[in-house]
Parts: structure tokens; sequence; C-alpha cells
């Protein structure tokens, strides 16, 4: 036995393989929350691993499995005798029956869209059995190369490109069920020949080949041929930990013949290759992770980990941000539901003047839910279900202000120019979308914020991008219309709507003065500034925007605009890709298209003392609850003084001379030499 594994993910559960040098190996077991892969040619004991685990869920953490067997018979057989085996050598309780009746197994799969489909069903499974005495701890697919492996190689583009939406659907299936219900998720996968000259003449059992595609790190000699795994690059990056099994059979103690099991974590080399985007990964993760900051808690060893945070997320008060304890209820009802619930504090220093001022915020990020093909009351109705939901949930968390996403109440349709989502504009007073949200706010006595399509109905039935605001009552204390409309890439707004006209308004609400600068608005500082100078404390950000376009700006506009202008900001950014029923295009080369984009959520606080909390899910619903000391607003500004030093004045003359017609920059010419 030979294994090894460059760094161990920590805090998860282990799941035994029942190899107790293999699992000694990897400190207990396989982690859950994660993927394992166990890769190997054929007859090299792949599947009898995964049976191994199959009895030691059941038996040893008293738990269900499911197992998918994709290939001929299912081992049925094979399962009753090593549950046998284990029972006669007195290693477990349970009986043969008892071990068969906790594993759901199902199998002959014709094509990927059935696996996948399979799959999508199961979950009905893990909900019902999440809160019982015994819930499903472990999901086995023997094997995943399978589906994939019948795939003409000289199939048209078309077939490929659908082929490759089912891989990446099924492997971030396999990561959410990681992740929200503590699954150990295991696959096999079929081993190839590797051809590459250089690397032959110095194989050995653990040699890196780091630039190979698909190999993660790891070279394996078996049958005295080099091979990797099947599948390549793209799966690796899907895969958390890799097993090998090498039909190099060695001797034990006992006389009993076993394979040599190889194991490695997937390195960074190859889990985000040179030339991987996000745009191979269409349901919406990063390389199979819920978020950016998942893949650093996954790769990090502790020390890194805390100064890559420390850099990346700033400290609150001189320590990390602290995740706020809310309500078992709250946490439970989020899991069932499928909702990503993060909780954070920020505090402020003591002061012997004034007591400290704690608010909760929430920010709510959705997918839509239902086809754009759907009939448009049944697209808001299903929306308004699951906002209800969530705000629900906010209750449970003690949330005093919540803020939904821009447009919230429908597909951010704009990207089409079609004038059917006109439809879905309505007026402030008495339209569905604030009707919904003044019930949510007197039943639960918090300030909603509802961005929506407004129908001016006293303007002639123009159309405006305004986010209303209403108070722990239910009453409208006021609104703000879109400041800034972008005309880039998808971003068809102006077809629709045109520059808001409500100024920078700051509202004085029971819980704190806020703004809410929509969406677009956060590429332009002048337009954070304008809300602090008029006293916000909060600003919230609520936007719609994807991942091609803006994601590298995403994590630092909000977080700029808190630290410059001295108060709190929630960026809010919805979820999921939506699909349109005719094709378009926007004039910048690209074919003709029917989706936006991936709307990759991520929302997040950012503090004025250039703290901030982790973001949510990139492709799952989420509410963000961070609880906050508006202290903080006016230490900072103390501390650093960037109000007092701002020279707004000087700044104010050269705007009033910028806007006239005869503004002539301030540039100093180079004189040349005379001759």
């Amino acid at each position: 036995m030979d294994c090894y594994r460059r760094d161990i993910i920590r805090g998860k559960e282990k799941v035994g393989i029942g190899c107790e040098e293999l699992d000694q190996c990897l400190q207990g077991g396989i982690s859950t929350k994660e993927i394992c892969e166990i890769s190997g040619e054929s007859s090299s004991g792949k599947t009898q691993l995964c049976l191994q685990v199959l009895v030691n869920t059941v038996c040893l953490s008293h738990a269900h499995a499911v197992y998918f067997h994709t290939e001929g018979d299912p081992p049925l057989h094979r399962l009753e005798q090593i549950a046998k085996s284990m029972i006669e050598k007195g290693e477990l309780e349970y009986s043969v029956d008892s071990v068969l009746d906790h594993v759901y197994m199902e199998h002959s799969f014709d094509k990927e869209e059935d696996l996948y489909h399979r799959l999508v069903n199961v979950e009905e499974l893990l909900i019902r059995l999440a809160g019982s005495d015994a819930p499903v701890k472990v999901l086995i697919v023997d094997s995943i190369a399978y589906m994939f492996r019948d795939l003409d190689p000289n199939a048209m583009t078309t077939a490929l490109s659908t082929r490759s939406g089912f891989f990446f659907k099924i492997a971030s299936l396999l990561r959410k069920y990681a992740d929200v219900y503590n699954l150990a998720v295991i696959v096999t996968n079929h081993a190839v020949d590797l051809f590459d000259t250089e690397q032959e003449e110095n194989t050995c059992s653990n040699t890196f080949i780091e630039s190979f595609p698909g190999c993660a790190g790891l070279a394996l000699e078996s049958s005295g041929r080099l091979l990797y795994p099947a599948l390549g690059l793209a799966w690796s990056n899907c895969v958390t930990t890799r097993l090998f099994t090498s039909k190099e059979a060695v001797i034990d103690e006992s006389g009993e013949i076993n394979p040599v099991v190889y194991t490695g974590s997937i390195g960074r080399k190859t889990r985000i290759g040179a030339g991987t985007d996000s745009s191979m990964y269409p349901q919406g993760d990063l390389c199979g992770f819920d978020s950016l900051e998942d893949i650093l808690e996954a790769r990090l060893p502790e020390a890194e980990l805390l100064e890559v945070k420390r850099i990346l997320f700033g400290q609150n008060v001189g320590k990390p941000v602290e995740k706020l304890p809310v309500k078992e209820s709250a946490t439970q009802h989020a899991e069932n539901s499928n909702i990503d619930l993060k909780s954070f504090q920020f505090t402020s220093n003591p002061e012997q003047l004034r007591q400290p001022r704690v608010v909760r915020i929430g920010l709510v990020q959705h997918s839509i839910k239902a086809p754009t093909t759907a009939p448009m009351d049944q697209q808001r109705q299903n929306i308004f279900d699951r906002v209800s939901e969530i705000a629900a949930i906010a209750s449970e968390c003690n949330v005093n202000i919540l803020c939904l996403q821009e447009a919230f109440h429908m597909p951010f349709g704009f990207c089409t120019r079609e004038k059917t989502w006109c439809e879905l504009a309505e007026p402030i007073k008495g339209g569905p979308s604030i009707v919904l949200c003044q019930d949510i706010a007197k039943k639960y006595g918090m300030v909603v914020v509802c961005p929506i399509l407004e129908r001016d109905e006293s303007h002639c039935d123009v159309i405006w991008n305004t986010a209303v605001v209403i108070d722990e009552h239910g009453k409208i204390l006021g609104f703000h219309r879109k400041n800034h409309i972008p005309r880039v890439g998808d971003f068809n707004e102006s077809t629709y709507y045109m520059e808001g006209n409500t100024g920078h308004p700051v509202f004085e609400t029971s819980f704190g003065r806020i703004g809410i600068n929509i969406c677009y608005g956060r590429h332009h500082p002048l337009n954070w500034m304008a809300f602090g100078l008029n006293g916000a404390e909060i600003v919230f950000n609520p936007s719609a925007t994807v991942g091609a376009l803006s994601e590298p700006l995403w994590p630092i506009e909000a977080r700029n605009a808190a630290i410059a202008n001295g108060y709190f900001v929630g960026a809010i950014n919805r979820v999921g890709t939506e699909e349109f029923p005719n094709a378009f295009t926007s004039g910048d080369g690209k074919e003709a298209h029917k989706d936006f984009g991936h709307f990759y959520g991520s929302s997040y606080v950012a503090a004025p003392d250039a703290s901030r909390t982790p973001g949510l899910s990139r492709y799952r619903d989420g509410l963000m609850v961070a609880e906050i000391d508006l202290n903080l607003c006016r230490q900072i500004k103390d501390h650093w003084g960037f109000q007092l030093t701002a020279r707004h004045a000087m700044y104010a003359d050269l705007l009033h001379d910028y806007v006239k017609h005869d503004f002539k920059p301030q540039i100093v010419v180079q004189k040349k030499d005379k001759e």
C-alpha cells in the first residue's frame, strides 16, 4: 500500500472506506462536503471499495447510502457477501437485510440525461431523511465515465456541446448535494493510457505530471502502463480528492492479495487550469465549489488561509469578521429549502458617551422560479412564494432591514429588447410586488427595500427602474429611481427606461439612515459619494450582473465605496441563467443567443473599516444576515479623516467648469526647444 494526500480538507465529517491503511492515510476516511473520485483501469477494485463504503456507512455511521450503478448488472450479490463477511467476523451488529434496507440502489442507465434526471429525483429522498436518525451520508456514482465514453470523436459540435452541458449539470448537482446535505460523494472513473515519452523514462508510482491536462498532478503505473484518469481537465476541476487503484498487487501479512491504492488531492495547477474560465460551468459553480471563499477554505492550510483572509476580507476592529449565531430553526429551514444562509457580525470599539447602535440587515438573492415562457402571472407568483419563504427565515434571524435584488419580481428580460416584459411593470401604490413587501414588513416588523420595474401612471405610464422603501409598519416611506443606465453588452435597459430623477435620497428609518444605489450606479464613485454626503449609514446595492462582464469588479466596488464614504454597503446580485424563447443580439459582434449569461450571486456586506463578509453562493438562492454596529461609521471617519481631507470645494469648482461646453482640460504641454 502506497498512498499520500497533499492536503486534508478541515472541519468535515469522515466516512470510513473499510481499509485500515487507506482510512489512516485519509485521516479517518473520505470527507463529507466534497467529491472523491476512485480512478483505475478495469478490475482494479473500484467497485469493491464503493461497496465497502456502503456497508461501513450503514453499520458504522448508522446512516443511509445511495448507490447509482451505471454499467451492467448491479453488484447486489457482492454487497451481500461483503456485509455477510463483516458480520461473521463480528465487525458488525447489523443483519444483512438491515444493511440492504439502508442502501438505495439505482441502475441501468442508457444516457447521461437519464443519470442526471435520476440524480435530480433523489433529492426528495435526501430531504426526507435529512432530519431523521439515519440521514443519507454517502452518494456513489459507479461509474461517471461510462455515461460519456461512447461519444463519437467525430461528433458534431452541437452534440459535444449538449453532452458537455449534461456533464457539468451532473457535476454541479453532485457538488450541491455534497454541500447542502453534508454528503460524501464518491464517483468512479476509468483510466486511460498516457502517451508521453518524456515522462515514461522516469515513471514511478508517485510521479507528478503538473503539465498534462486532466492528470490532476498524478501519474499511475498499472499493468506496466502509464495511466491517467479519463474525462480530462474539465472533470478534474470538479473533484476534490482522487484515489487511484492499480493492478500492481501486493500480498499482505495474512497472504491476501490486495490492489495498490494511491491517493492525491487535486492540485491547484490542474484544478483551475490555464485557459479555464467560468463559462465552462453553466450551472454557476466555480470548479465545483459554491464560491471563491469555499475554494480558499478547501485548498489553503490554516496559517496561509488566515493571512489571505486578512488581506482579501480585512479585519473588523482588529480581528476577522465573526460568524453570527442564529436560531437552529432558521438554519434548518434554510437547509431544507436549499437556501444558502450565512450570518456574520461587525462590531465597533466601545464608547463612553454613545451606546452601540446594533442593526441586523438581510440581503436576498434568488433565481427565477418558472421558465420565461410560462404565463407572466405564474412567473411572478413563483418568485413571490420564494421571496416570502426567505423573508420568513430572515425574520427567524431577527433581521431589521431586508433588501431584495434589482427587479426582483421578474426575469431580467431587458436584454431581449422585447416590450412584452413591460407587462410586469407596476405602480408604486397598489402594485402586487409592493403589496407583498408591505405584508412582509407588517408581519415581521422589518423595513423592506423592494426594487421593481415601476409604471408611473401619473406621467403617461412611463417606466422606471425603482426601489421602494417600506417601513416596519408596512407604510411606503419613499422611493428612488436608478441614476445610471448601462449601455454595454446585453444590458439593453435604455430600451425600457432612462436615468432616474430622484437624486440621492437617504431614508431615515427606525433602524438607521439608508440609501439605495441601484446596480450600474456602483460603477460611478460620485454616485456612492452623494449618498454619503446626504448622511447614509447603510447603502444597499441591488443588482443584476453576469460573470463574463463584471465579476472581477464585484468584490472591489462595494467594498471601496464603504471605505471611501464611511458607511456599510450591502451588495446584492441575483443568481441563475435565464433563457428566453427568442434569440437576440446586442451589436457587440456575438452570435445570436438566448441567455444573458450567468448571474453569479455572491452577495456580501462591506464595512467602512475595509472588512467584509464572504459572499453567498454563486448559483444558489441565499440570505446574507449581518449584524452591524452603526457607531463604526463615525469611528472610521474620525480615524481616517477622509471626509475632513476630501477638498469638496476644489472638486466642485472643477465639475462646475467641466459641465460647460467651453471647458478646457488642465493640461500642461511640454515646450519644444527652439532650434
